[in-house]
Parts: structure tokens; C-alpha cells; sequence
């Protein structure tokens, strides 16, 4: 059954793609990330390869939405590396990417290097699976909420951080701590504990 029509997509891609000079004001990598969009959409064939020649070259945003377009669509295995970028940054699998996550935030629970942190999660580029980071941080602060309160303290301000400069927006914050609360029933059975360290944690929480 067909849900939308594809001369529809195209247009809403379209109207997109003619908006680019506003969306970097509020999202500077919106042509990388426009173009992952588009590149993703001509790989699974629902556009046509011919729409990189309807970005425009000027402005400056069309003409670097242009130039990675076509720089993902022309390299060699640029399939391949369009088809992973949903659920693995920097060449990571699903799996390697949640273990990065993991280790961030273990050299984060050391360091309390909040810039290093941040920069780290940056650079996997999944930006779509923040939500993952969130729960990780929630569920260290759990374990850390009655042997180490500091560093209880410490991931959540980390969270708190990126949730008032934006970095990770109310959809993954959202998402991660309704992953953890829904996961409860589950967590108490290894960990009786969980249920109330749970609530210890969402009491001290500042994310809004």
C-alpha cells in the first residue's frame, strides 16, 4: 500500500533542499546532514539519482549541500556507507557504536572532562542514536547513585549540558530516559536495587 507518493516525497525533499539557507541558522550541519538524507533516500530508491543536479550552487549552504551530495553518491562503495549511516557513525556497527558510547562516558566517569565528552560523542556522528548515550549515562548514574554520589551528580549535569545547549535535543533525551524506565521490571531482577535507585537518580535529575 503506497502512503505517500512519491512525487510528494520529492517535493517535501525539495522544499528542503530550497530551505537550506535558513536551516543552517539554527543547525550549521544541516548540508551534511540534508545530504545523508538525500543520499540514504537515492540509495533505498525513493528519489531519483538525477535530484543532486536540482541543488542549487549558490548560496554557500546549497553549494556545500551540493558538493557532499554528490561527493557520497559518486564515491567508491558509497552505497555501502550510505546504507550504515542510520545505525553506525565513523564506519562503527550498531554494536561497536553503543561500546563507543560506553567507553566515552567510562573515560568521562574519570576524567569529568565534559568538553572531552562532548567532543567524543560528536565525532561518531549519530546524532540519532543520542538517545543511547542517555540511557547509558542514566543507568551508570544508577549504579553510582549510593557508592559514588559525585559522579552521580557529574553524569547528570553531563546530560543537563547537552540538553540546555541543544546537543542532544528533547527527542533522544526523551527517548533514553524512557528506555531506562521501561526497562525496570527487567533491571530488577539482576538488581533489586534498581527501582530505587531509579527514582534517587530522577529526583536529582536538572534536564528540564
Amino acid at each position: 500500500m503506497q502512503i505517500i507518493p512519491p512525487d510528494q516525497v520529492q517535493k517535501g525533499f525539495t522544499i528542503l533542499i530550497d530551505s537550506i539557507g535558513d536551516l543552517v541558522l539554527d543547525c550549521p550541519e544541516a548540508p551534511d546532514l540534508l545530504a545523508m538524507f538525500i543520499a540514504r533516500a537515492v540509495v533505498d530508491d525513493v528519489l531519483p539519482p538525477a535530484i543532486a543536479h536540482r541543488v542549487p550552487s549558490n548560496p554557500a549552504p546549497s553549494q556545500a549541500l551540493k558538493h557532499k551530495l554528490e561527493q557520497q553518491l559518486s564515491a567508491r562503495h558509497g552505497a555501502e556507507k550510505v546504507l550504515r549511516c542510520w545505525g553506525s557513525g565513523a564506519g562503527l556497527e550498531y554494536q561497536e557504536t553503543k561500546e563507543a558510547i560506553r567507553r566515552l562516558l567510562q573515560e568521562f566517569a574519570v576524567s569529568r572532562d565534559a568538553e572531552e565528552a562532548a567532543r567524543c560523542l560528536r565525532s561518531l556522528h549519530v546524532p540519532f542514536f543520542y538517545h543511547e548515550a542517555v540511557k547509558q549515562a542514566i543507568l551508570m548514574a544508577m549504579e553510582a547513585s549510593s557508592a559514588n554520589p559525585g559522579l552521580m551528580q557529574a553524569l547528570i549535569d553531563l546530560l543537563a549540558r547537552h540538553a540546555e545547549s541543544g546537543e542532544v535535543s528533547l527527542g533522544p533525551l526523551s527517548k533514553g530516559l524512557n528506555r531506562v524506565a521501561e526497562q525496570l521490571d527487567d533491571l530488577c531482577l539482576d538488581n533489586p536495587a534498581a527501582r530505587t535507585q531509579h527514582t534517587k537518580v530522577m529526583e536529582v535529575r536538572v534536564l528540564g
